[in-house]
């Protein structure tokens, strides 16, 4: 697979309906939220929320599920994952969670971050969904939620780091728009495992 930087062009509305390859591995108010779409079936009143104290130990199990399959977990895993509300939500992030629900009982399936980062910037990050509920559009939905918050939200620009080996998380994110970027200027990429930094330009930023 051959990769190339792209000039970053600012994005549309997403949408919400598209399909995807693959699922991705890795509220504001004053916008319409997913929370209140269905992306599985028909029969399934599943959503998009923010997440909650209960959900801690789906976004960890979802996470070191994905990154010890393909990579080896890092001292950034471990602090954010044991302590989501300290390390991610108290300096000014968000994290949200799909939920699927069956016999009035809620099940975490996937989930993603956004981390606030210098000049108006927030970064996506331990974007996953489960594995048994790939291929059905949740990977897409997650990420144009993460879109539609980062454009509530007023950022200026989308950014993450992933990697080669994360094939069809790359054509996910190109999908939606991110280009292929040098290194942020804000740092140094925070994660071995990240070869890739990408980045999406929004509206009103």
């Amino acid at each position: 697979m051959e990769f190339s930087v792209c000039l970053a062009r600012k994005v549309n509305q997403p949408e919400s309906h598209a399909a995807d390859a693959q699922d991705c591995q890795d509220s504001p108010t004053g916008t319409r939220s997913e929370s209140s779409r269905s992306f599985g079936p028909a029969s399934g009143p599943d959503l998009i929320r923010p997440f909650q104290a209960s959900d801690k130990q789906a976004f960890r199990s979802l996470n070191e599920a994905w990154i010890s399959r393909y990579f080896a977990l890092e001292p950034e895993d471990t602090e954010l994952l044991n302590d989501p509300e300290g390390k991610i939500l108290a300096p000014g992030g968000h994290i949200f969670v799909a939920v699927a629900r069956q016999d009035r009982q809620e099940e975490v399936v996937g989930c993603f971050a956004l981390l606030p980062l210098p000049g108006n910037v927030l970064r996506l990050a331990r974007m996953t969904v489960r594995e048994d509920h790939r291929g059905k559009g949740v990977g897409r939905r997650l990420l144009n939620h993460a879109i539609i918050t980062a454009q509530a939200l007023h950022a200026r620009r989308l950014v993450l780091e992933t990697s080669r080996k994360l094939e069809s998380a790359v054509h996910l994110y190109q999908s939606a728009g991110f280009c292929f970027a040098p290194e942020d200027p804000a740092g140094p990429r925070p994660l071995a495992r990240a070869d890739l930094y990408m980045e999406l330009l929004l509206p009103d930023g």
